[in-house]
């Protein structure tokens, strides 16, 4: 057996896995009483909280805001964020969360939904995305079929993945950006000096500070892995890729 080619079985299980962790991430509310998929819904899970969340709320609220105002309003969106916060002991999450809000703003224009059901949409979908990148890095990262297939199924069916498919929260919008960088800082390591993957990593360094605060953390993280690389070797660290690492976070800006 050889463990570096696909053979039409390994090919068989992956469309297997994907396809089960695909369904096991369309929104639920697609199977509910009326729709096209009601009645395959006892075999897809459903959330056991189905409340809008405090959290959802302030999301919907912030699309609504763009909805209304379109996208040139978001600076006022932002200046009635900071006079409420200082109303309130509490924080509430900011609307400098762009991506995510913007992602699902753009959702509604396209499809037509409303604002709650286009977060849902644009959740589940990037959702589907991270599934798809783990397999796609797994088999760039191992060339090993066996290893491939098992982090699929592994990440087809955690269940931390398809919580967050099935709520209108930046968390798996987060995650999908977080692996790219992750994924695109390897393959800059493993081809020094290619434009195609510095520009790609560039980018997704820059969605991923528009994403979340929390990008803090997981740009730590890739700067240590690459100070990491002058003993662990993972590949060649490049001047131009050192540039793209600190562009990327600032770009935006």
């Amino acid at each position: 057996m050889n463990d570096s080619a696909f053979r039409k079985i390994d090919i068989v299980i992956l469309a297997f896995i994907l396809a089960l962790g695909i369904f096991l991430r369309i929104p639920p509310h697609t199977f509910s009483q009326g729709e096209p998929l009601h009645w395959i819904a006892p075999l897809h899970p459903q959330p056991a909280f189905r409340q809008v969340g405090f959290d959802e709320g302030l999301y919907r609220e912030y699309v609504n805001a763009l909805i209304k105002g379109g996208i040139t309003s978001y600076p006022d969106l932002v200046d009635g964020y900071i006079d409420a916060q200082k109303k309130l002991t509490g924080s509430i999450l900011p609307p400098i969360r762009f991506l995510y809000i913007f992602a699902a703003y753009v959702w509604h224009m396209l499809f037509g939904c409303e604002a709650l059901e286009a977060l849902h949409h644009v959740a589940a979908f990037f959702s589907v995305l991270t599934l798809l990148l783990s397999v796609a890095f797994a088999w760039r990262l191992t060339r090993n079929v066996a290893a491939t297939l098992g982090i699929g199924a592994l990440m087809a069916f955690a269940p931390t993945q398809i919580h967050m498919s099935q709520h209108a929260l930046v968390d798996g919008f987060f995650t999908f950006w977080a692996l790219l960088s992750l994924w695109v800082l390897w393959e800059n390591l493993r081809a020094p000096r290619q434009w195609v993957w510095l520009g790609v990593y560039t980018f997704a360094l820059s969605c991923l500070v528009l994403t979340k605060e929390n990008a803090f953390f997981v740009l730590v993280a890739l700067g240590v892995l690459i100070a990491l690389n002058r003993w662990l070797q993972f590949g060649t660290v490049t001047r131009e890729l050192l540039l793209c690492t600190v562009l990327g976070p600032v770009s935006y800006t």
